[in-house]
């Protein structure tokens, strides 16, 4: 047994209540090491020299190719815990493991053991629960040009789509089973992409009036839609009116301490590429950076969050580059924001681990560039199977069950390339990465066009306008996918097990909920397969797939 394998963390991950007041504890250990995993736990406070202490049977949550993930779930009406565990080796060997540290037997003194110092209920891990069921279409608004709508004209425009476009393609964004969307900038702003904001407090004129987009959202929830918007918070625009005063009355401005890093006297030059005497994002002279620890910053974006979410009903914030944003400000902020609107959501831009997003800042969940990063490895290097499981776990526990299940998968967005360029457009390729993405945990987001077979590998490429007309070569695929979703709880709430791996690209999982268990499994690889499991249940969706044989780039969905 390698005892170094062995990992919990307490106050973590591993270790946190969710929103009902269910207890989770999580400890990992190098796969097939152990037997099983007893969780031993007592009230710190109770009152004898030696705790009483409870027993309860940790199930295997994840079976990986290297590691092995334990859980226990459980009320009780203890506030404060003292816990430890009790591993049955497959070596034979029996050992308690507390304090970091291994033991022969379990220690009659309570502060030698892990603790879970009191349940306080601010800490509680809760996610508004319509996340995890949601399929996003994510729209950046200056390309979603429309069917019947004229293109919007302005100086910040390249193809001018607008709110009208929008409003009149929810039936087809219906149609591809998508229930919620996203929207890239809409606020007034100096620039086509919008990420340079001159105005928080009103749309940009060539997206629609705010008449328009109060209708829209109503529109929206009247279909049982949800919509959320992006949140550009770590910087504004140079029109923006506290730094134009900054601009014009320099040490003098009553909005010097909005901005990091002034350093007088502060010029702003358009399209002038020196780096700016005041800190920016990327070193951009138009974005300069928000002091979002001052108080009246925070005050002003408090307001923000009052109309759009508050006034208007939106249903959340994406919110922007939020990596760079002072951590305690999201805390404030998530705080002001469920104030305001109960079920409203905040999801992090972060294209790296998101559990210091999550576990310290507040957000419900994040972007998810390393799903991506694992689709592409696996899709387009052709990494074997096995070590696509692996990612998979480290991904699903890497952080608390509610903020993975609020996380966006996602394959393309207006920042990187077509995930269809990726794999040399390759559709069978596509279909199977697409079917990873919908029986994946947590909720999907879909980029404009990707249901058409959109590619592009240079920004103008890829945020390239809608177009109509055309037949959209995955449309049937995401339809059915976003319609099981819908209809099998196991694939929105279901915990992922892994079935098969191994060196090649023959991979299968299964979700399984309380009412039901979907296996899915695909064949990368370019001969047919016969599946290592048993095949017995109901194909609910399949593709070159004959009596328990997959053929290459098959994939099926097995209702067991």
């Amino acid at each position: 047994m390698e005892l170094t394998s062995i990992q919990h963390r307490p106050l973590s991950e591993m270790a946190y209540q969710e929103g009902d007041g269910t207890f989770r504890f999580v400890l990992t250990s190098k796969s097939d090491d152990l037997i099983s995993v007893d969780f031993l736990y007592g009230d710190t406070a109770y009152p004898s020299p030696e705790v009483k202490m409870e027993t309860l049977r940790m199930s295997l949550a994840y079976h990986g190719p290297d590691r092995d993930y334990f859980l226990v779930r459980f009320k009780t009406p203890y506030e404060r815990l003292v816990y430890a565990f009790l591993l049955r080796c497959r070596s034979g060997e029996t050992l308690y493991y507390y304090g970091e540290s291994f033991h022969p037997g379990l220690s009659r003194e309570r502060n030698d053991l892990f603790k879970f110092p009191f349940a306080f209920i601010s800490n509680r891990v809760s996610v508004p629960s319509w996340v995890q069921k949601a399929v996003f279409y994510n729209v950046f608004p200056d390309s979603f040009i429309g069917r019947k709508a004229k293109p919007s004209k302005g100086k910040n425009l390249i193809y001018g789509g607008n709110l009208q476009a929008l409003a009149e393609s929810l039936d087809y964004i219906e149609s591809l089973g998508c229930n919620a969307i996203y929207l890239n900038p809409i606020f007034k702003a100096d620039s086509y992409h919008r990420y340079d904001t001159e105005d928080y407090l009103s749309l940009d004129p060539s997206f629609g009036r705010e008449e328009e987009f109060r209708a829209f959202v109503e529109e929206v929830h009247r279909r049982k839609m949800h919509l959320i918007i992006d949140g550009v918070y770590n910087h504004s625009g140079p029109n923006f009116f506290a730094f134009r005063d900054v601009l014009k009355k320099q040490e003098k401005s009553i909005y010097k301490d909005w901005f990091y890093r002034l350093d007088f006297p502060i010029e702003y030059r358009a399209g002038e590429r020196a780096k700016p005497r005041y800190a920016t994002f990327g070193y951009e002279p138009h974005m300069p950076k928000l002091n979002l620890d001052n108080p009246d910053v925070r005050g002003y974006f408090v307001g923000v969050a009052r109309k759009w979410i508050g006034e208007f009903g939106c249903d959340g914030f994406r919110m922007d580059t939020s990596d760079e944003c002072s951590p305690g400000f999201w805390r404030f902020y998530k705080a002001e924001l469920r104030k305001i609107n109960p079920g409203a959501v905040m999801i992090a831009e972060t294209w790296q681990n998101p559990r210091p997003m999550v576990m310290e800042q507040g957000f419900d969940g994040a972007m998810d560039y390393d799903f991506r990063r694992a689709l592409i490895d696996f899709l387009v290097n052709d990494a074997p199977s096995s070590e696509l499981a692996k990612r998979t776990g480290y991904l699903l526990y890497r952080i608390p069950v509610p903020n993975r299940n609020a996380m966006l998968s996602l394959l393309s967005t207006h920042d990187v390339p077509r995930f269809l360029s990726l794999l040399h457009e390759d559709k069978d390729k596509m279909a199977l990465a697409y079917l990873i993405q919908f029986t994946y945990p947590g909720a999907v987001n879909l980029l404009y066009g990707d249901e058409l077979g959109f590619t592009g590998l240079k920004e103008e490429e890829y945020r390239r306008p809608m177009e109509w007309g055309k037949k959209g070569v995955f449309v049937d695929l995401l339809s059915r996918l976003s319609s099981l979703r819908k209809s099998h709880p196991s694939l929105t709430e279901g915990d992922l097990h892994p079935v098969y791996s191994e060196d090649g690209g023959l991979y299968a999982y299964q979700r399984q909920s309380r009412e039901e268990r979907i296996v899915v499994a695909i064949n990368r690889g370019t001969e047919t397969r016969k599946l290592p499991f048993s095949a017995a249940g109901k194909p609910i969706l399949a593709n070159r797939y004959v009596d328990g044989q997959l053929g290459p780039m098959g994939y099926l969905l097995l209702l067991k």
